[in-house]
């Protein structure tokens, strides 16, 4: 079983930080695991989620970009802090 996350960017929540030059965003994700060998996969969420994300300190995230006639572009590995994760999870279920 595999545990991953997909989503995407909202633009609309975008903002660059004037004193530190950094741009910060709201990504909107969803947690799964793989089932199966990977045909099949399960929505995760709360407490499910949750227990995933207490086991670690951060998670691997890379930035993956289409275009169309083009390879795809995959940023450098970043760590996701899963305090701030299971903190929105939190927020969110509230």
């Amino acid at each position: 079983m595999k545990q991953f996350l997909s989503g995407g960017v909202d633009p609309a929540e975008a903002s660059i930080d004037t004193k530190t030059r950094r741009y910060n965003y709201i990504a909107v994700t969803d947690f799964y695991e793989s089932l199966d060998g990977g045909t099949s996969r399960n929505l995760l969420f709360g407490s499910s989620l949750e227990k995933i994300l207490k086991s670690r300190s951060t998670i691997p995230c890379r930035v993956v970009i289409t275009v169309y006639l083009s390879q795809p572009f995959y940023s450098a590995p970043m760590s996701i802090p899963t305090g701030d994760i299971i903190k929105s999870i939190n927020t969110t279920s509230e």
